[in-house]
């Protein structure tokens, strides 16, 4: 099978401690004989590359300079502190749409894996086909 996470930060390096449990699982997903990747928002400029064996799509949402809106920090905390940052989720979601579409033949999954919360605690669901509702 193969598995498409879908998610808003993850490790950029080995020093990163971003989701520990998330790189386990796709490891273990890879284990098990199934194509799992990764899905994120590039920082800084990033392209995409291998993580622990994990490949990683990375995507452009901003100029180089101000791509860490969610890196290092919440993105609800970077936001409070800056106009920048409280106009950046617009590109953020509109290039992550783009991306996804464009890179859709490269990534075709048969399972689409979303990480987010809504304020009632709901997680994400992924239906036929992958479709991914939050």
């Amino acid at each position: 099978m193969r598995i498409l996470h879908l998610v808003t930060a993850f490790p950029r390096d080995e020093r990163d401690i971003i989701a520990p449990w998330l790189v386990e699982l796709i490891k273990r997903q890879r284990a098990a004989g199934h194509d799992a990747q990764v899905f994120a928002p590039s920082y800084h400029g990033s392209a995409d590359h291998e993580f622990a064996g994990i490949p990683v799509h990375r995507f452009r949402y901003f100029f180089a300079r101000w791509e860490s809106l969610t890196h290092d920090e919440s993105a609800a905390d970077r936001m409070r502190r800056s106009l920048l940052y409280r106009l950046m989720p617009a590109p953020f979601v509109m290039a992550g749409m783009f991306a996804i579409c464009a890179g859709a033949s490269a990534m075709t999954s048969s399972t689409c894996i979303g990480r987010c919360r809504s304020r009632s605690g709901a997680g994400p669901r992924a239906g036929p086909g992958g479709r991914l509702w939050c």
